[in-house]
C-alpha cells in the first residue's frame, strides 16, 4: 500500500514538474516534441539471458521524468560546402532521425552571401563563398529548402554577422554597416521563409563571433567585443523579425562567465530568443581516449554556467533563454574511432538530461584530413579506410536513439563506474535504455525492473562495439556484424535485426568492452490462445461502406470493421487468385512459393512449405476449411489435405434444394466461355447459390468446433463477386442501376506501356462485344457503353451484398455460440478488381484497383479504427499467429506482423510490393504512402529468387503520385521534377530486392544456425590453425583432422583473389606413404546431436595444385567411389548427406599420392543447409537406376543413356534451387549457359523418375 501511495505521489510531482517546464513561453523548442511509439520489430535474433548476479546493476524510475526528448536533440550541421549532392543522401539523414539541420554552418557563414551578390570591395581581404552553383560545388538555399523538406527536419540558419564589420557603405559609419548587414540578413529570411515558404524557425546571428579565426573579427587593430556584438544583434533581430515575426533568433555566447558574455547578455536580454554555444570538449593535443570520455561532464557544467550568467547579467530567471549547442564534437585522430561512438552517445544523452533545446553535431560530412588523421563528419568522405558516405561510429547513436529511445527521459543510474546509463519512456509504454561500457573489459549487468509495468520484459537491442580504442582503428561492429573494408561497420547497418530476449531482474545482460547498447524493454503481455475465423472473398475490391463507398450495401462487413482495424492500403502479392492465395497461406511472395499461374502445385514448387492452417494444426488447433481458400488448381483435390484436421468438403459435393434449376445448383462459378451473363438473377434463397452453401458448411463447422475443447482455425472462402455476377434477386433489388456512378477515368495513363493493361474479363461472355466502340469526351474512347457498364456494376454490387449477408451469418454464429470474445476475425479480398477504370474490367494489372483489396482484422480487446500504413498479404500469416497467441515462425516468412496496429501502435512497414509477369518480363510494383513505382524487367527470369538487384535489368518504369493524381492518369517516371523520388524509391527497391534474394537463397534456419556459411573473408590473412581445432570457437566447423600418413601439415587463411576473388583456406601437406584409399585430411562440424537421420546439403568450392595421375579427390560422403576429382580451377561441389555420428564431414582422399611430395588444396564457401524434399525423395526413390548422363563433365549439351525420350527434367543448383525446367519431351539438354560446378538433374520418363549428378565444365 505504501509503495502504491509513493508511486502516485511521484507521478503527480512528475506531472506538475513537466507542466511547469512546458508552460515557460520561452521554452519554444518544447513545441517540437512529439509522442514516440515504439515499432516492434518483425524480425529479430533470439537470445537467452543467463540468471546470475552481475557486476553492475542498472536501475531506472519510470515515475521520475527529467526532460522531454525533442527532435531538435538529434541535430547536425549540413554545411553548404559539402556540395549539391547532399540531397541524394536524404535517406541517410531520415534513417538517423535528424530533427535539426544547421545551414550554411560553420565559419563559412560569416563569408556567405546567399544570393551570390558578393561585395566587390570590403574593409579587409577575405575569400567569400556564396551559394551559387555556377561558382562553387555548393548547396544553395533553394536546394537546402528541398533537402530540409525531404528529410522532414527542422532547420537553423546562420546569417552573415561579420558583413556588419567588413562591409563598406556610403556613409562609412558603423551604424550604416550594421544596418546594411542586418537588411541583408532580413533578405535571407525573406528568401527562405516568404519566397520559398521554408518555414525555418531558428536563426543565428553569426558563427563563433568571439573567435579570432572569423573573417572580420579584427579590423584596424580593433576586435569584436561582446557588447558590440550585442548591440548589433538587436539591429539584426529587429530587421529579420520585421520580415517574419514568428522566427526565433539566437545570440552567440561562450562557454564561460567571461567578458564576452558579461558584455553581450545585458544588450540582448530583450531581443534574443535563445543562446547559442559551441563546445569542442578537448584541445587537439589533449584528445586522448581517456580525456575525451572524461570531458562529457562539461555538458552539464557549461549549461549551468550559462544559466548562472543569464540570471547574473539579465536579471531574468535562470531558464529564461533555452540553450542550443549548435556545434560539438571531439577532436583529433580519435574522432573516427569507437571513442567518438561512446562520446557522442553520452553528449546527446547528457544534453537531453540537462535541458538543452537543440544539439547539433559538427558535422554531417567532412573530408578526411591526412595531416590531422581525422574527420569530424559522421559520414565518411575521402577516408582511406572506408567508402564515401558510409556511417562512422558517431552516426550510429543518432540511428539508435531515434529508434530505441523514447520521448521522455527518466531517472536512471548504475552502481558501476564503467557502466553509464540513460533511460526513457515511450508513449506506447516501453522503456528505452542506453547502457554504455567504457571499460576495456566486458561487464555483466542486471537491469532492475521494479518500476517497470510488468515483472518480465521482451527486450530488443542493438549493440555497437569495437575491439579497441586505438587511434588508427576505425572498425566497429553492430550485433557482431561488420563490413569488409578496413574501417567502418556493416554495409547493412540500417537493416540489421535486433537481438531479442526475455528479461527479468535476475537476468544478466553482457555489455561488451567499448560498447554502446541501445535497448527497448517492452512489457511482457501473455496473449491467451485465441480462435481464428479467416474469411476470404474472391475478387473483392474495397467497394464497402467502411472504406468510404456510399453506394454499396455492406452492413455486416461494416459491423466487423467497427469492431476492428480497417487497413486502407492493403495490397496483394499478385493480382490473380492462385498466386495471391498461395502467398497468403504460406507467408511467402510468389518468388518464394513458385506459384505464378493457375496450374503449378504449391507443394511441388515448394515441398517444405508450412501453410498457415498447417502451422496452427501443428500447434494443437483443430483446423477446418469451407469454400475457396486456396485456388483449387494450385493444390490437391482435398484443398491441400495437410492443412486440415477436419476433412475438406468440395463445394461441388454440396446438396442443393431440388426445386432449383441446374444453373443455380452450384454450376454458376465456372461457366463455359460462350455462356451469356443473363442467367439471373433468380428469386431463390441464399443456399440456392454456391456461396450460401459455403456459409451453411461453415456454420455447421462452427457449431462442431464450438463444442470442442481445443482452439480452432476456421477458414471460409466465398466465390463471389468473381465473374459471372450472379446472386439471388433480393440483392439486385438493393440497387438502382441508373444511379450507379461510373469510373471517372477510363483511359490509358499517359506514358504507360500497352503491356500494363489486360483484356477485360467480360469479353469472354457472349453478350459482351469483343470490340468496344463507345466514345466519351470525359471518360475515354473505345469503352463499354454506360448502360453496359452500369449493368456490370449492378451485378458486382449485388454479389458484394450477397457475400456481406453470408459474413453476417458467420458473425452472428460467433455471438450465438459465445465465441466472439475469444475469436480473431480477419477478412480479406484476395486482390482488387477494375470496374471500368483505365478501361479495365478484372484484375491482372499492377494498378491500384487491381492490387489493392480490403483487409479488416478484429481481435478481442484489440484496438479499432483506421490504419493507413501500406501493408501486404504476406503479413496475414504472422499477424494471425501473433493475435492467436502463437509464436511467429522465425526466418521462414516474408511478411511482418500487423498485430501492433491491433494494440494501437505504429507499424514498421512503409512499403508494399506486388508482383506480376507481362510484356515478356517480370514486374514489381512498390507502393509507399504516396507513390507507386512499377518496374518492368527485361526478362521473366529477372526475379528475386534468381538474381540479386541489378538496375540494368529494368526495361521501363511507371511512377504514380497519388497525392496529386489519385486516378493514375499520368506516368511521372520521365518527369524531371520526380527524379529524386525515383532515385529514393530505387534505393528502397534495391534494399527490398536484396533482402528477398538473400531470404530465398537461404533455407530456413534451425537452432544450429543453418544454413551456415564459412567465408574466410572473416579471418585475417595468415591466420593459421593451432593443433586440430578451428580458427575460432564460433564456427560451426570445429576440427581439422589429419592422418598419420603425413610428414607435415599446415592450414592457414590466404589471399586467393587471383583464383577466387577472395580469401580461402589453404591446406598444405606432405605424405610419407600412399594412403591406399584412406583419408588424408577431414573437416568436422560441431556436435549436431538430435538431428540424426536428417538430410543436409554440404557444399563448398575447392581447387588443388595437383592434377592428372595424382589428382586429389574430395567429398562429404565417406565413400571414395562418390568423391569428386579436384582440378587446378575452382569447382563447386555438394553432397546430400544423411547425418550420422552426430557430425558432418568433408574428406580429402587419394589412392596414389606420391611420397615426400607437397600438395596444396584451397577451399572456400563451406555451406551447410537443409536438403530439399524434392531432391531427397528423388534420390531415395530412383527406379530408373540404369539411366546415366554423358559426357560428364559436359560443356554444352547433356545426353542420356538408357532412355530415348524424357517427359520432363529439372536442373537444381547445389543448394536445391531449380534453375531449368523442361516440360516437353526431349532427349538432350543445353547446359551452355550454366556456370561451372556440380548440379543435380531430376528426370522423368513414362511415370518413373530418378536423379543424377553431373558437372558443368
Amino acid at each position: 500500500m505504501q509503495k502504491s501511495i509513493y508511486l502516485i505521489i511521484c507521478l503527480i510531482l512528475s506531472s506538475l514538474s513537466m507542466q511547469g517546464y512546458a508552460q515557460n513561453p520561452r521554452q519554444f523548442f518544447q513545441d517540437t516534441w512529439k509522442e514516440k511509439h515504439y515499432i516492434t520489430p518483425s524480425s529479430y535474433t533470439n537470445s537467452t539471458l543467463p540468471t546470475t548476479s552481475g557486476d553492475a546493476r542498472v536501475t531506472f524510475n519510470t515515475n521520475l521524468v527529467l526532460n522531454k526528448v525533442l527532435p531538435t536533440h538529434l541535430g547536425v550541421n549540413t554545411t553548404f560546402r559539402n556540395g549539391n549532392t547532399q540531397l541524394d543522401r536524404t535517406q541517410l539523414y531520415t534513417n538517423a532521425g535528424i530533427g535539426s539541420m544547421r545551414y550554411p554552418a560553420g565559419s563559412g557563414s560569416n563569408i556567405y552571401f546567399y544570393d551570390g551578390n558578393t561585395p566587390t570591395e570590403t574593409r579587409v581581404e577575405f575569400n567569400p563563398i556564396d551559394g551559387t552553383l555556377s561558382k562553387h560545388n555548393s548547396m544553395p538555399p533553394e536546394m537546402f529548402v528541398q533537402f530540409k523538406k525531404n528529410a522532414n527536419s527542422e532547420a537553423t540558419v546562420v546569417v552573415n554577422y561579420f558583413y556588419a564589420r567588413y562591409g563598406i557603405t556610403t556613409e562609412g559609419t558603423r551604424e550604416a554597416r550594421v544596418q546594411q548587414a542586418a537588411d541583408y540578413a532580413a533578405g535571407f529570411v525573406r528568401r527562405l521563409n516568404i519566397e520559398l515558404d521554408a518555414g525555418i524557425k531558428y536563426w543565428e546571428i553569426g558563427n563563433e563571433c568571439y573567435g579570432a579565426w572569423e573573417e572580420g573579427y579584427e579590423i584596424d587593430g580593433v576586435v569584436t567585443t561582446g557588447q558590440e556584438y550585442g548591440e548589433d544583434f538587436c539591429v539584426f533581430a529587429e530587421a529579420m523579425k520585421a520580415v517574419d515575426a514568428s522566427i526565433k533568433v539566437g545570440a552567440v555566447v561562450t562557454r564561460e562567465d567571461d567578458d564576452w558574455n558579461s558584455g553581450l547578455l545585458p544588450e540582448v536580454k530583450d531581443h534574443a530568443d535563445f543562446l547559442v554555444v559551441h563546445n569542442y570538449f578537448t584541445s587537439v593535443k589533449d584528445a586522448t581516449a581517456e580525456n575525451i570520455l572524461a570531458s562529457v561532464p562539461q555538458v552539464e557544467s557549461v549549461h549551468t554556467t550559462l544559466l548562472d550568467c543569464i540570471e547574473k547579467y539579465t536579471g531574468k530567471p535562470r531558464d529564461y533563454y533555452p540553450v542550443a549547442m549548435t556545434e560539438f564534437n571531439s577532436r583529433g585522430p580519435m574522432n573516427c574511432t569507437m571513442v567518438n561512438g561512446l562520446f557522442v552517445t553520452q553528449v546527446l544523452a547528457e544534453a537531453i538530461k540537462n535541458g538543452y533545446g537543440m544539439v547539433d553535431l559538427w558535422v554531417s560530412e567532412w573530408n578526411w584530413s591526412e595531416s590531422a588523421q581525422e574527420s569530424k563528419g559522421f559520414l565518411a568522405k575521402a577516408d582511406p579506410q572506408q567508402a564515401d558516405y558510409t556511417p562512422r561510429q558517431s552516426y550510429m547513436p543518432y540511428q539508435y536513439i531515434n529508434s530505441h529511445f523514447g520521448d521522455q527521459m527518466i531517472e536512471a543510474s548504475s552502481n558501476n563506474a564503467h557502466i553509464k546509463t540513460y533511460a526513457s519512456t515511450f508513449s506506447s509504454g516501453e522503456v528505452g535504455l542506453i547502457i554504455i561500457n567504457t571499460d576495456a573489459n566486458a561487464h555483466t549487468v542486471n537491469i532492475d525492473l521494479s518500476t517497470f509495468a510488468t515483472e518480465e520484459a521482451d527486450m530488443y537491442w542493438h549493440e555497437l562495439h569495437a575491439n579497441s580504442l586505438e587511434a588508427g582503428d576505425h572498425k566497429f561492429y553492430i550485433n557482431g556484424e561488420t563490413g569488409t573494408s578496413t574501417g567502418g561497420g556493416p554495409n547493412n547497418y540500417a537493416s540489421i535485426a535486433p537481438f531479442k530476449a526475455q528479461l527479468k531482474s535476475e537476468n544478466t545482460f553482457e555489455a561488451k568492452k567499448y560498447s554502446v547498447n541501445f535497448l527497448v524493454l517492452k512489457p511482457k503481455v501473455t496473449v491467451p490462445r485465441r480462435n481464428v475465423l479467416m474469411i476470404a472473398v474472391d475478387d473483392l475490391r474495397p467497394v464497402l461502406n467502411c472504406y468510404g463507398e456510399s453506394q454499396i450495401h455492406s452492413p455486416n462487413i461494416d459491423r466487423l470493421a467497427e469492431q476492428g482495424v480497417v487497413f486502407t492500403k492493403a495490397y496483394c502479392q499478385w493480382a490473380v487468385c492462385g498466386p495471391s492465395r498461395a502467398s497468403i497461406m504460406s507467408g511467402l511472395t510468389p518468388d518464394g512459393t513458385g506459384i505464378r499461374n493457375l496450374s503449378s502445385q504449391l507443394r511441388t514448387e515448394n515441398p517444405e512449405v508450412l501453410t498457415l492452417p498447417e502451422y496452427f494444426l501443428n500447434n494443437g488447433y483443430t483446423t477446418a476449411g469451407a469454400g475457396k481458400i486456396y485456388d483449387p488448381r494450385n493444390v490437391d483435390d482435398k484443398h491441400d489435405a495437410y492443412s486440415w484436421t477436419i476433412p475438406y468438403t468440395n463445394p461441388s459435393d454440396y446438396t442443393y434444394p431440388t426445386e432449383y434449376g441446374p444453373f443455380v445448383q452450384g454450376s454458376n462459378y465456372r461457366v463455359a466461355a460462350n455462356m451469356a451473363t443473363e442467367q439471373g438473377p433468380a428469386g431463390v434463397d441464399d443456399d440456392g447459390y454456391t456461396d450460401g452453401q459455403i456459409a451453411l458448411d461453415a456454420l455447421g463447422k462452427l457449431d462442431a468446433l464450438a463444442s470442442e475443447s481445443e482452439n480452432f482455425f476456421l477458414a471460409v472462402g466465398f466465390k463471389k463477386p468473381h465473374i459471372p455476377f450472379v446472386a439471388p434477386k433480393k440483392y439486385w433489388d438493393l440497387y438502382d442501376r441508373a444511379s450507379l456512378d461510373l469510373a471517372e477515368f477510363q483511359k490509358m495513363a499517359t506514358g504507360s506501356p500497352d503491356y500494363a493493361y489486360n483484356t477485360p474479363e467480360p469479353m469472354s461472355y457472349d453478350d459482351v462485344d469483343d470490340v468496344w466502340t463507345h466514345n466519351d469526351p470525359t471518360l475515354g474512347d473505345g469503352i463499354l457503353t454506360p448502360d453496359d457498364q452500369r449493368e456490370l456494376l449492378h451485378g458486382y454490387y449485388a454479389c458484394v451484398s450477397y457475400i456481406d449477408a453470408q459474413v453476417g451469418k458467420l458473425l452472428n454464429k460467433l455471438e450465438e455460440r459465445s465465441l466472439s470474445e475469444n475469436t480473431v476475425v480477419l477478412l480479406f479480398g484476395d486482390h482488387g478488381y477494375h470496374l471500368g477504370d483505365h478501361n479495365q474490367w478484372g484484375k491482372h494489372t499492377q494498378f491500384e484497383n487491381s492490387v489493392r483489396a480490403p483487409l479488416i482484422i478484429s481481435s478481442p480487446d484489440g484496438s479499432t479504427g483506421i490504419n493507413n500504413t501500406p501493408v501486404e498479404f504476406t503479413d496475414i500469416y504472422p499477424t494471425l499467429c501473433d493475435l492467436a497467441g502463437l509464436d511467429v515462425p522465425q526466418n521462414t516468412l516474408q511478411g511482418e506482423s500487423l498485430s501492433p496496429a491491433l494494440r494501437g501502435e505504429e507499424l514498421s512497414k512503409n512499403m508494399a510490393v506486388s508482383e506480376y509477369r507481362k510484356g515478356g518480363g517480370a514486374s514489381y510494383s512498390f507502393r509507399t504512402d504516396r507513390y507507386r513505382m512499377t518496374l518492368w524487367m527485361h526478362s521473366s527470369n529477372d526475379r528475386t529468387d534468381l538474381i540479386d538487384w541489378d538496375e540494368s535489368r529494368i526495361k521501363l518504369i511507371e511512377l504514380y503520385d497519388y497525392e496529386t493524381d489519385p486516378l493514375e492518369t499520368i506516368n511521372r517516371a520521365s518527369d524531371q521534377a520526380y527524379s529524386t523520388v525515383i532515385d529514393e524509391l530505387k534505393l528502397k527497391a534495391a534494399d527490398w530486392w536484396s533482402q528477398q534474394y538473400s531470404f530465398l537463397n537461404e533455407l530456413p534456419t534451425s537452432q544450429l544456425g543453418i544454413p551456415y556459411i564459412e567465408h574466410f573473408e572473416n579471418y585475417q590473412i595468415n591466420d593459421a590453425f593451432q593443433g586440430d581445432y578451428w580458427l575460432h570457437a564460433e564456427s560451426m566447423w570445429n576440427r581439422l583432422w589429419k592422418s598419420d600418413y603425413l610428414n607435415s601439415f599446415t592450414a592457414q587463411v590466404v589471399d586467393d583473389s587471383p583464383n577466387n576473388g577472395s580469401q580461402a583456406l589453404e591446406i598444405t601437406f606432405n605424405a610419407k606413404e600412399t594412403s591406399e584409399g584412406g583419408n588424408l585430411v577431414k573437416l568436422r562440424t560441431i556436435d549436431m546431436s538430435g538431428f540424426g537421420g536428417q538430410d543436409f546439403i554440404v557444399s563448398y568450392k575447392a581447387r588443388t595444385n595437383s592434377s592428372g595421375q595424382n589428382m586429389l579427390s574430395i567429398g562429404s560422403i565417406n565413400n571414395p567411389s562418390k568423391y569428386n576429382a579436384l582440378s587446378t580451377e575452382y569447382t563447386e561441389f555438394f553432397d546430400t548427406v544423411v547425418l550420422s555420428n552426430n557430425r558432418l564431414f568433408i574428406y580429402f582422399n587419394n589412392l596414389a599420392v606420391q611420397k615426400n611430395t607437397e600438395y596444396k588444396i584451397w577451399i572456400d564457401d563451406l555451406k551447410i543447409s537443409r536438403s530439399t524434399a524434392t531432391i531427397v525423395d528423388a534420390i531415395d526413390d530412383a527406379p530408373m537406376n540404369a539411366i546415366s548422363v554423358y559426357p560428364n563433365p559436359a560443356k554444352s549439351t547433356l545426353y542420356f543413356k538408357g532412355v530415348e525420350l524424357l517427359d520432363s527434367s529439372r536442373i537444381y543448383t547445389i543448394n536445391g534451387q531449380i534453375i531449368k525446367h523442361i516440360t516437353k519431351q526431349h532427349s538432350s539438354i543445353d547446359i551452355g549457359s550454366l556456370a561451372k560446378g556440380v548440379y543435380y538433374i531430376e528426370i522423368q520418363s513414362q511415370g518413373q523418375k530418378t536423379i543424377l549428378k553431373f558437372i558443368k565444365a
